[in-house]
This record gives structure tokens, C-alpha cells and sequence, in this order.
């Protein structure tokens, strides 16, 4: 019920016109969040230790993506995943929300931005870690964090759209009128160039060299990413 009260009550012209106090709210709203951040990954739960402490806990971690998830049971990982996934979506919306005014083109490439902007977050608490006792860092929270900040940003994006698209009827009743096509530009088709392909080669190949270390299954593995 509240849902639908809210969607009546709260358009996009209101939206449009409080915009320009979103960059204000998320400055303000940024320490209090990076507060609860660093709160939740234990970074107050103790004295920190000095650089030995971190240097031989850094020795014990292991950077094989989600090997701390596999050796759990599957409620832990599953509440793990879902933690980090609740932690860092809002950097999503938030880069979203500060990036109004040109959401509208190069969503793709924004949504890197916001896969970035997580992944740094979540290396920043990662490194944290390794000075508090009783902390393991995880390097798969860096990959969770920037899919969950990506994820966050395109959901966004999404809402934004399906809910400013208007009806092919309107209540007055009058049908829909076709588009003349022949005002329609024509978009060029940009194909990736050599370099992104040469990145794109290089992050295939260690994706896989990765997946052969993998405990459980590494050829199986490895075959289903090449298919994908």
C-alpha cells in the first residue's frame, strides 16, 4: 500500500525539480554511511596491529575468487553474499543520483564508473582488515562490491526509465500515432577497437588460469567459462 501511495504521490517533474539537492544530501549522507561502512567490517572492534600483523595476515589470504564462500556452509555464504551486496548497492545509487543530469546516455559506461567507485570501496575496507585481529579480508568482497555498485546503478537507471514512459493510450482516448521513421538518425556502429580486445584477451586468459587453481571441478570449470 505505501508502495502504491508513493507512486502516485511522487512524480518525476517532483523529482526533477529536487534534483538539483541530491549532490548536497549524498555529501552529507557520506560519513555517516562510510562510518556504518567501516562499523560493519570490524574496523572499531579492536586496536589495530602494525604492519608485521598485516604483512603475515596478507600471507594467509587467499586471492581465489569466492574460496572463503566454498569452505562455509551455504547459509553463511548466502547471508556473506547478501551482506555485501546491501553494503555497497547504495554507492550505486548514489553515483546515479550525482550523476543525474547525464544518466541518459552512456549508461554502459557509468556503470563501470560504479563498479569502480565499489571495487575501490571494498579494497579500501579490505586493506583495513588486515591491521584489525580477528579480521580476514576477502578479495572476492572487491568483485561482489563492484557488481553490487554496477547493479546499483542500472536498476536506477531502469526504474527511471519504466516509470517515465508514457502510455501508447492516453485517457482522452485518442490511438497512438506511428513515428515517421524517415525522422529517425541513423546511429553508427562502433566496433571494438584492438586494444579493448587485447584487454578483453588478457582478462579471458586469467580469468581461466584462475579456474584451473579452482579445488572442485577446475577442467569442468574452465569449460563451461569458454562456452559462456
Amino acid at each position: 500500500m505505501l508502495g502504491t501511495i508513493l507512486y502516485q504521490k511522487i512524480t518525476w517533474q517532483r523529482v526533477n525539480k529536487a534534483a538539483r539537492y541530491f549532490r548536497p544530501v549524498i555529501i552529507i549522507g557520506a560519513l555517516p554511511y562510510v562510518l556504518a561502512l567501516l562499523t560493519l567490517n570490524g574496523w572499531f572492534s579492536g586496536p589495530w596491529g602494525g604492519l608485521q600483523e598485516a604483512a603475515a595476515r596478507l600471507a594467509q589470504t587467499h586471492f581465489l575468487p569466492f574460496y572463503y564462500h566454498y569452505f562455509s556452509p551455504e547459509a553463511v555464504a548466502l547471508a556473506s553474499l547478501i551482506r555485501q551486496v546491501g553494503m555497497y548497492l547504495p554507492l550505486g545509487v548514489a553515483y546515479w543520483a550525482w550523476s543525474w543530469e547525464a544518466n541518459d546516455v552512456g549508461v554502459s559506461r557509468r556503470a563501470w564508473h560504479a563498479a569502480g567507485v565499489g571495487a575501490a570501496a571494498a579494497f579500501i575496507v579490505g586493506v583495513g582488515k588486515l591491521f584489525v585481529p580477528n579480521k580476514q579480508p576477502d578479495p572476492t568482497d572487491v568483485l561482489i562490491a563492484a557488481a553490487a555498485a554496477s547493479l546499483g546503478y542500472v536498476l536506477a537507471v531502469w526504474i527511471r526509465r519504466w516509470s517515465s514512459e508514457a502510455p501508447v493510450v492516453g485517457d482522452t482516448g485518442k490511438s497512438y500515432q506511428p513515428m515517421d521513421i524517415s525522422s529517425v538518425t541513423t546511429v553508427e556502429v562502433r566496433h571494438p577497437g584492438f586494444l579493448r580486445r587485447l584487454i578483453s584477451s588478457l582478462i579471458g586468459i586469467v580469468v581461466l588460469l584462475v579456474a584451473l587453481r579452482y579445488p572442485l571441478h577446475a577442467a569442468g570449470l574452465c569449460f563451461a567459462l569458454i562456452i559462456y
